[in-house]
Parts: C-alpha cells; sequence; structure tokens
C-alpha cells in the first residue's frame, strides 16, 4: 500500500491530458475500491478516510473476553516502564528508548483465538526473537504488527504513532525480510534497491548514496551489477536484508532469515543482524535455529495459544523452563559388547548419585545421555571422579539449550497456563515438571508390522498411483478450466456444420440428379472439412494442457521423485494415458451429444464418430512425445500448441490437398495424426457422396476404417516412444577429471576398506567423479560405503559437493568416472527393482499441489506394494510419527515449509525400504516436529536394519543422528569418522561458558582462571559472558568441574552458571570450512531445448 498515491498521481495525471469526465470517474471508484474493499493482505479504511474518519478500534462486547490472570494496561504507565502480558516476565533493566509498544492485541477468527490479549514492548538496539509452535499466534502477530491483516482489538504503536492514525507513515520506515526470497530474477541487486527506495518515497541523490551504504553494509559489492538469478542462495538472503534496510527503515521484521544455510554463511548474516542492531535498529526475528536465537537475541518471547507465556533474556528462559544439565558419555574404545555393558553400570552409577536424572531417548551413536536438574550440580563431582579414571570414555557436561527448554514449554503448554492460572500470580517455579514427556510420546506411536517387510512391486497398484495423482490433483475447477475452451471447438464443428447446411438454398429442378448428387456433395464437404478444423484445434488446446502436465513434473521434480522411489515408467505413462483419456473421452461426448442434439447426418456416422475419437486418443499420446522437447512448464503451454497447429496441423492440410502422389498421402498419413483423421473424412464422404454422376474425383481410398486403424496404431507409436525416450540413460561430459588423493588417513582407510569387492555395504561409491558441461569439477574421486543400520552424515558448507554426490547416488546425475552400488548392484536409471526399496527426501519439496497429506501418503503406499489394512495402518502411522494429524486433509500448497519437509519425510520413509536418502529433511520444521522426525528416521533404520545417507547444515541434527560422518570441501572428503572422533580429532581442547553475577566486571574472573591455566583463550568477554578455552594436553575434567564450581561460582561467588564441554561438532565443520575455495560462476548456463535422447533430468 506504499504505492496508492503514487498509482493516483500517474491516473491523474492521465485525466488531465485526456480531459475524460470518465476517467475521472474511474479514477475515484479505482481509489475508494482500493482503499475500502479488504482484500487477503492489507487493512481497508473507513468510507468516510477522505474527511478524516478512522475506523473504531473496538470489538463488539459479545467477542470481548478479558484476562484472566494477568492485569489490564494502565494506560498512565510511564513510558520507560517495560509491561507486557506474559505470565513469566522478566523485567528490562535498562532503559531503552521503546520501538514498538503493542496494548492488549487480540484476533480472532470465528471461535479461534489467534492472538489474545497480547501486551509486549520492544526496544531499540535490541533483536527480539518471537518464539512458538504451529498454532501459537505468532504468524497471526506478525500479520497484526505489519498491517497484513486487520486487529480486532487493541493498540499497535510505533515510536508513539498509532497504526490507526498514520499506518502509512508507520511503513515508511519499517523493512521486512520474508522467509522466501521475494526477487525478480532480471533485475540486479541495484535495481532491486532503486525499486523498494523509491517505494519508500527516496529519489536522486539521496537514493544513490543511501543504495552504496546498503550495498556495503550488507556486502553486496561484488555482486549489485549481478542479476538474482546469478546470486548464491547467501547472496540472496543478504539483498533480501538489504531490500528491508533501504529508506532508513527503523523496525525490522525477520523471518527465518538464514533457512537453509550453511553455517559459515549464516554466520555472515548473523554479522550483519548484529551490525544493524548496533547501529540502533529494531530487530524482530522468527526462526526455528534456536541456536541463532541464543547468539543474536537480548530477548525470547514465546506465545502459547495465542498468549505470551514469557518475556526475557536467554538465560532467564532457559534457566526457568530447561530441566538442568545435559550429562553425556562417550565411547571411545571399547567394542560394542563391552560398551552396551558399561552402559548399563554407568546408569546405576548416576541414577544412585542423582536420584532424578533422566536418561535421554535421542542421542548420538555411541552415546549415552542424561537430563540432570539445576540443583543436582555438587551432585556430579563423585560421579566425574569415578567416571575419568576410566580412560575409555569421554565426559561433557552441557547447560539446557533454548532448544530445549523451548521443547520443554510446547510438550504441555497448557500446563504452564494452568499452573499461572491457579497460582494466581507470576511467579516462576524453577523445577517446573513437564508433565508430557518426549519418550513417552515416541513410545506411543508403535510401527505397524508391514514396514518389518520388502516393499514390493506390483503393476496393478503402481498403476493405481499414478492415476490417483491425476485424479486428485485434477480437481474440479482445474479440470473446467481444461475442458472449457476445447469443448467450444467441439460444440461449433457441428454446429458450423449445421449452419452450412441451412445456409444452402436446395435445387429448384428435382430432376437434375448431377446438381443435387453435387450440392449434397459440397455440403457434406463443408461441414467434413468444418468438423475436422474445429475439433483438430480442440485437439490441440487439451493436448497443450495434457502434455504440460509431464513437464511440469520433470520441472518441479516430482517425476525425480518418483523413479528414485521405484515407480516404473510404464505404469506411469499408462495411467497418466489412462486418465487424460477419460478427459479426451469427456469432449468427445461434447462433441457427440451436440452433433445428435443439431441432427447434422453426415457426421451422424458410427466410422466418423471412431475416427474422432481416437484422433482425440492419439493426440493425447503425441502431447506426451513432445513433452521431452521442452523443460519448463510455461514454455510447453506457450510452444505445443504452436506445434500442434503449424507442424502437424496445417502443413499436412496443405500437402494432403496440393500434392497428388500416393505414397507422400499414405507418408503423411503414418506420421500426422491430422492428416490421418483428414484422409477418414474424405474416405466416408467419397464413400457415401460421391457417386460416378458427379464426375468428382475422389481424395485418397474410400476405406475409412483403414484410418482408424492407423490412427490406433499412431497412439500405440505415440505412446511407445515417450516411454522409450523415458527409458533413456544418462549421460556425461567426455573430459577426464582430475583425482585427488586425500591426505587424511581415515579417508584413505575408508577408500581401501569399499574397494575390496568383498564388502557387503548396502551403498558404496568408488572413486567418484563429476565434471559439468561448463568444465566446472564438482568431484574428484570420492569414495565411501554405508553399512546396515548406519546414518551417513555429509556434510559441507555450498559449493563442496554435496548435491552433486546426491545426485549422483539419486541418479539424476551420472559420475564422469567411478561407480555407485546400491545393494550389490549398479545403479541405473530406470532399475524400478533396485530403486523400489529406496526412500528419498529431495532438498527441494517434490509434492503435488492440489493432492492432501492423506491422499500423497495413499499414493507412496501404493507405489511401495501396502494395499488394504497395511496402506491404511501406514498412513495412519506416518501422520502420527510425523505430527501430520491435523492437516491430513489440507492441500500440500497450503502447508507452511515445516508441515511440507515433514511429509516428504515420511514419503521416504514410506514401505518399510532399507535404503534411504535425505537432502536437509529438517529445514524450516519447529524443535519438537524435529525430535519426532528423528525419532522416525532412527526408527526406520531399526525396522530394517536400513542404511541412511543424510546431508543438514545442522549440526546438532547430525550429531544427534548419524553413526559415521564425512566433512566435503571443494568436491572431497577432508574427514570422516564418527561424530565423537572428529572432535576428538581437530577438536580445540574444552569450552567453559560462564554465566556472570550482576554488576560483575569479568577482568577479576579472567585473572583467576588465568591463574589456574595459564594457556587458556578468551574467546568470548562481556558483561554478562565469558567463554574460555582450555588446552587438551593434561585436561582433567574432574579437576576443571571442581576449580569453576568450587572456587569460581561457590567460593567467590563470581558465577551464576556455567557449562564445561568439548569443543562441538560445528567448530571442526568451521575449521574445515574455512578452507572451501570461493568460486564464482558469473554465467549462467543457457536455457534451452534440449533433444529428446538428453532429457530434463540431467545434464544440459
Amino acid at each position: 500500500m506504499y504505492i496508492h498515491m503514487y498509482q493516483l498521481l500517474v491516473l491523474l495525471s492521465l485525466i488531465l491530458e485526456k480531459e475524460s469526465i470518465l476517467e475521472y470517474f474511474y479514477l475515484i471508484s479505482y481509489s475508494m475500491e482500493y482503499q475500502l474493499v479488504p482484500n487477503e493482505y492489507g487493512t481497508n479504511k473507513h468510507p468516510l478516510f477522505f474527511l478524516g474518519v478512522k475506523n473504531e478500534n473496538q470489538m463488539k462486547k459479545k467477542n470481548h473476553v478479558e484476562h484472566t490472570y494477568v492485569e489490564p494496561l494502565n494506560e498512565e504507565m510511564q513510558d520507560g516502564q517495560d509491561e507486557s502480558s506474559a505470565i513469566f516476565h522478566e523485567q528490562l533493566k535498562n532503559r531503552i528508548q521503546k520501538a514498538v509498544q503493542i496494548e492488549d492485541l487480540k484476533r480472532y477468527f470465528g471461535d479461534t483465538k489467534a492472538v489474545d490479549g497480547l501486551t509486549l514492548s520492544i526496544y531499540e538496539s535490541q533483536i527480539l526473537c518471537l518464539l512458538g509452535h504451529n498454532g501459537a499466534g505468532k504468524t497471526t502477530a506478525i500479520s497484526l504488527l505489519t498491517g497484513l491483516i486487520k486487529k480486532d482489538y487493541g493498540q499497535i504503536k510505533y515510536y508513539g504513532i498509532s497504526t490507526d492514525e498514520d499506518l502509512d507513515g508507520i511503513r515508511s520506515f519499517l523493512g521486512i525480510c520474508p522467509q522466501k526470497d521475494v526477487l525478480y530474477n532480471k533485475m540486479t541487486v541495484v535495481e532491486h534497491l532503486t525499486y523498494y527506495g523509491r517505494i519508500k518515497g527516496l529519489d536522486g541523490q539521496t537514493l544513490e548514496n543511501q543504495i552504496e551504504e546498503v550495498i556495503e553494509k550488507c556486502a553486496l559489492a561484488s555482486e549489485k551489477t549481478k542479476q538474482a538469478s546469478q546470486l548464491s542462495g547467501g547472496n540472496k538472503r543478504k539483498l533480501c536484508l538489504a531490500m528491508a534496510l533501504i529508506g532508513g527503515s527503523k523496525v525490522i521484521f525477520l523471518d527465518e532469515p538464514t533457512s537453509g544455510m550453511d553455517p559459515v554463511t549464516r554466520r555472515k548474516i548473523w554479522n550483519i543482524l548484529l551490525q544493524m542492531k548496533n547501529e540502533g535498529k529494531c530487530l524482530i526475528l522468527t526462526t526455528h535455529h534456536l541456536d541463532e536465537a541464543e547468539v543474536l537475541s537480548e530477548r525470547i518471547a514465546i506465545m502459547a495459544k495465542g498468549k505470551l507465556l514469557t518475556v526475557g533474556s536467554v538465560d532467564f528462559v532457559k534457566k526457568n523452563f530447561g530441566i538442568g544439565y545435559h550429562l553425556n558419555i562417550y565411547n571411545l574404545k571399547n567394542s560394542l559388547e563391552i560398551w552396551e555393558d558399561k552402559v548399563e553400570k554407568i546408569k546405576s552409577l548416576i541414577m544412585n548419585q542423582i536420584k532424578d536424572a533422566r536418561l535421554e531417548p535421542q542421542t548420538a551413536n555411541l552415546c549415552v545421555s542424561f537430563s540432570v536438574p539445576f540443583d543436582s550440580k555438587s551432585s556430579l563431582l563423585n560421579i566425574f571422579e569415578i567416571l575419568e579414571n576410566d580412560q575409555s570414555i569421554q565426559i561433557n557436561l552441557l547447560m539446557n539449550t533454548l532448544e530445549e527448554a523451548f521443547i520443554n514449554i510446547g510438550m504441555d503448554e497448557e500446563a504452564f497456563l494452568k499452573k499461572a492460572q491457579m497460582n494466581g500470580s507470576i511467579q516462576i517455579n524453577n523445577q517446573f515438571e513437564q508433565e508430557v514427556n518426549l519418550n513417552d510420546e515416541f513410545a506411543k506411536i508403535i510401527p505397524p508390522n508391514c514396514l518389518k517387510n520388502d516393499p514390493v512391486y506390483s503393476f496393478a497398484l503402481q498403476f493405481k498411483a499414478c492415476f490417483l495423482r491425476k485424479l486428485f490433483g485434477m480437481k474440479g475447477k482445474r479440470l473446467a478450466v481444461q475442458l472449457f475452451f476445447s469443448s467450444i471447438f467441439c460444440v461449433l464443428g457441428p454446429l458450423l456444420g449445421s449452419l452450412t447446411k441451412s445456409t444452402v438454398k436446395p435445387i429448384d429442378d428435382e430432376d437434375d440428379l448431377k446438381s443435387y448428387y453435387l450440392r449434397e456433395y459440397i455440403i457434406s464437404f463443408s461441414i467434413y472439412l468444418c468438423a475436422f478444423i474445429e475439433l483438430v484445434m480442440a485437439m490441440s488446446i487439451s493436448s497443450t494442457s495434457i502434455g504440460s502436465v509431464p513437464v511440469q513434473e520433470r520441472q518441479q521434480k516430482q517425476k525425480y521423485a518418483l523413479n528414485v522411489m521405484g515407480c516404473r515408467i510404464e505404469p506411469y505413462w499408462i495411467a497418466n494415458f489412462a486418465f487424460d483419456s477419460g478427459v479426451a473421452t469427456i469432449l468427445f461426448l461434447i462433441y457427440s451429444l451436440t452433433t445428435l442434439a443439431l441432427q447434422v447426418e453426415q457426421l451422424n456416422y458410427f466410422v466418423v464418430y471412431a475416427l474422432f475419437f481416437f484422433c482425440f486418443l492419439t493426440y493425447v499420446a503425441l502431447s506426451y512425445l513432445l513433452s521431452w522437447l521442452f523443460t519448463e512448464f510455461l514454455s510447453s503451454l506457450k510452444y505445443m500448441m504452436l506445434l500442434m497447429i503449424f507442424i502437424f496441423y496445417m502443413p499436412g492440410m496443405i500437402c494432403f490437398f496440393l500434392v497428388k502422389q500416393t505414397i507422400f498421402k499414405w507418408t503423411l498419413c503414418f506420421l500426422l495424426p491430422s492428416v490421418s483423421l483428414l484422409s477418414g473424412l474424405t474416405a466416408v464422404l467419397d464413400l457415401n457422396y460421391n457417386p460416378s454422376i458427379i464426375e468428382v474425383p475422389s481424395f485418397f481410398i474410400e476405406y475409412p476404417w483403414v484410418f482408424v486403424c492407423i490412427l490406433i496404431f499412431q497412439t500405440l507409436l505415440y505412446l511407445a516412444l515417450a516411454i522409450l525416450i523415458d527409458h533413456r540413460q544418462l549421460l556425461s561430459v567426455n573430459q577426464q577429471p582430475i583425482i585427488v588423493e586425500s591426505k587424511d588417513g581415515d579417508v584413505i582407510q575408508e577408500a581401501k576398506r569399499v574397494q575390496n569387492e568383498s564388502c557387503q555395504d548396502r551403498v558404496i561409491a568408488r572413486r567418484i567423479s563429476k565434471v559439468y558441461a561448463n568444465g566446472f569439477q564438482a568431484l574428484k574421486g570420492t569414495s565411501f560405503g554405508v553399512e546396515s543400520g548406519q546414518i551417513f552424515g555429509l556434510l559441507g558448507p555450498n559449493g563442496a559437493g554435496k548435491s552433486t554426490t546426491f545426485n549422483m547416488i539419486t541418479c539424476r546425475l551420472k559420475p564422469t568416472t567411478g561407480e555407485i552400488k546400491l545393494m550389490g548392484q549398479l545403479i541405473e536409471k530406470g532399475k524400478g527393482e533396485l530403486f523400489q526399496n529406496v526412500g528419498i527426501c529431495p532438498q527441494f519439496d517434490s509434492l503435488f499441489e492440489l493432492v492432501t497429506v492423506k491422499q500423497h501418503l495413499i499414493i507412496w503406499a501404493y507405489l511401495k506394494g501396502l494395499n488394504g489394512t497395511d496402506a491404511i495402518q501406514s498412513v495412519e502411522y506416518f501422520m502420527k510419527v510425523m505430527q501430520l494429524d491435523a492437516y491430513e486433509n489440507v492441500h500440500s500448497d497450503k502447508l507452511s515449509g515445516g508441515n511440507k519437509r515433514k511429509l516428504c519425510v515420511a514419503l521416504a520413509l514410506m514401505g518399510g525400504t532399507n535404503m534411504q536418502f535425505f537432502d536437509e529433511p529438517s529445514s524450516g520444521v519447529d524443535p519438537i516436529a524435529r525430535r519426532f522426525l528423528w525419532n522416525a528416521i532412527q526408527n526406520g533404520v531399526k525396522l530394517r536394519n536400513g542404511a541412511v545417507i543424510l546431508t543438514t547444515h545442522t549440526m546438532d541434527e547430525a550429531e544427534n543422528l548419524c553413526s559415521k560422518i564425512a566433512i566435503q570441501i571443494n568436491g572431497q572428503f577432508s574427514c570422516l569418522g564418527t561424530p565423537q572422533h572428529l572432535k576428538q580429532k581437530f577438536g580445540d581442547g574444552y569450552r567453559v561458558s560462564l554465566e556472570l553475577e550482576e554488576n560483575f566486571q569479568s577482568q577479576q574472573l579472567i585473572s583467576l582462571i588465568k591463574q589456574e591455566y595459564p594457556m587458556c583463550d578468551i574467546l568470548e568477554e562481556n558483561n554478562y559472558k565469558v567463554v574460555v578455552q582450555l588446552q587438551k594436553q593434561g585436561f582433567s575434567f574432574f579437576k576443571a568441574f571442581s576449580f569453576f564450581l568450587e572456587v569460581i561460582q561457590n567460593q567467590h561467588k563470581y558465577i551464576k552458571d556455567f557449562q564445561l564441554n568439548q569443543a562441538t561438532l560445528e567448530s571442526v565443520f568451521m575449521y574445515f570450512a574455512g578452507q572451501q575455495e570461493q568460486i564464482e560462476q558469473d554465467e549462467l548456463k543457457k536455457k534451452k531445448c534440449v533433444i529428446a535422447c538428453c532429457g530434463n533430468d540431467e545434464d544440459d
């Protein structure tokens, strides 16, 4: 709505030029409608807005519900007071300028209280992270704050200005960075910023100066002349941030600003956000990466069921909603049997020493983890003294993360809300007991027995699955649109024939037989020609719509996902043909009923009906063949009909009438369905309306059923060719790659292991390399194997070669050299029996837009050979395990990004496959759903002793799920091993994070630590926190813990709390990521029509 004044001025200038009263009326009408009529986004104004009248900010009394446990706002409160409606609220200590003041904000959707009495203050020079699970009201709250939807009650003020008074003025200093990149592919960085700067009212030198300033701030100087389509994912997010900053934005909303980024790029974005905060801007952040919230946010606000549950610092939330500490014990040297025995002894020791300790359900491989309450920290001393005597294990102690606290809240939000109501106060219970436990929730979900069996191929079930995919996706409106234009021509054919017949005058002399038959011949010829022209147009339109669907499915990688999960090529195309033949039959029935209704006797022959019906089917099959000429859905819609008309219709018709050679006509008949149809119609004409008395030569032969047979032959031929092309093998560039040998001993040992022909790993890659058509080498001779029961984590920064590796394993790309085996068989495109046992969750959401969650699961159950009770039980299980029950009837295009990912993971696990490949499966998934997702993947491995390859940018996910990890840098593995092995081998010692007491200077603390550990490094120091790194050499966990607990915390009381842990996997990743070469590709691959032998899913 920033641009409505600009639009108004443009229209006014047009009116003044043309001096049109009518246009003046249109201007007034447009302006009134734009301001008054509410739409999906934005808020409407009062009908008398031009007189300064504003909408009343009040709900009807019957809908107004007062808070039961939070005092209403006192409007006379001092501006410096930090007020909120939070049940658990940490008062802000420092007086800072308020940027946003929300007062008793409410928004109801029917009986649902989406936002219920939200009161909150947000400040300059701070980042507030607004968190909440699905349905908590977070998205609605953000939409209310930005004016995207209208509030029912309450006040929103920006720097003291209410949105009711001057929303347009407020929007001039608001910035929004949405979750998805909202960019114009053909516009450069500078053009984007110019466009949005002018929307904000900037122009001339001021605009140019701001563009340069924002480009410099967001580190886009080297990218400013590039189009958006040429930018990397990280630089696209930087451009979105720059667009939010342009125009002097003071309040900026950031929705998942680093979603899908690797840790290196995420940190670059973090630095930009921290710089923006230091410049005095107010940032409101939403994210599912709670480690991001910990690093960036001064304050956390968590919503639950429309209410504000808590507001406070990260430490405040962790201390009061967390459940204590994580004690992790890792196996370093023990065999599996010895380790299992040792785990039982460790459990006994810890449970005896700490009665309230709890075993954690989800831990890294060869690790046992316990949750320890805050007040039991001193009891750990004895445990550490005993455990440290065993040199075959490793100890870590971590304070609960913000994610743990968030999960604790989310698992039982109702309990927190009820407790606050019962207490009648806002006192915090430091040991708030979680009534709903993740362990218990996981235990309730029991997988069906059918998932323990191998998936079975059934042509009938796969045909049914592919047919249902078309049926579910073809809703009433879409089918009506597809049929509408084609049906017009189907009606026009008989209608024009009837009009032709009625307009030709009868012959006066009835005895003149030659004239009579000649008249009948001309009328019949005209009727057949009209019907032929109109129906071929109808066939061209409908077949274009039909043929563009396979192009769309290839472009959106839906076809790729189906193939890799075992969908055979034959049932896919035959099911498509069966469904699309039904659409063609509807058009044929429209034509037939029109012919019968208009009583056009020339068209009322059985052979004529047969000719038109089989020609419809031939055009359906032809559209499948032509679909291989296109790589983009929109291009196929534009140009396929042109091909139908100007290649397969008009030239053939012209040649048919002009060329006399019989052999040439026969050739055209077998090549072009339009010529076969025309030949059949002229055969009917010659047979029935061309007696020898009129002396008109025949067009061709007088056997119309021959051409019906030719049309049937063409249908089968085109369909067979489309299937044959789909069976083509992948192509790769004929260029010798450079094979680089790794220097890491673990990587070398792994390569030797898989080179041995006796290796029985489920997945084996031997010295695979990949060179693209532009000469870029993505892989340089990688070797690895994934054993049964193993989850293999493939990590690396953007551009390291992860996606290329993943695509080659899933048969989307062909290796330039090397080989890949699944279950001992070389992978090969179209090898359905091999991929029947494979599940894949690609990085993109390969879902069908108009198909619901439940329908997706049903389709995939049939693809994997499940039927009847087995299919029903599997669908119900995956909806529960992925927390999709509430969305079972929601179309996939209406799902949030996180729910789409959960559905993709469920599809990959469907059928109990024993090999699964996950590419960033938890991207955009909230923390609780992520834990359920992890549980589902781990259960899938246990059920079938499966092998899993997983790529992720979340190091916590890799550490918790993966039993073996490889970090890929510049196309080769830099290291390989278990998470603990990598941390021990490449980690940089131990880190101690210390939370300072209030008003305490850190210098005394640092001096005391330096006396005990002279070689330590200070990694972070501020008024609230100090992070110290201790050297590995000579380190004793027991002695370090004893020093920080008894000396630093208990004796000197310098700190509130601390955690002591080994270097994280993320620090190891960052060490290797620094070696990643920054490779820029200034030239995009040119989009072009590829020939059928190459296809759409491989190298251009």
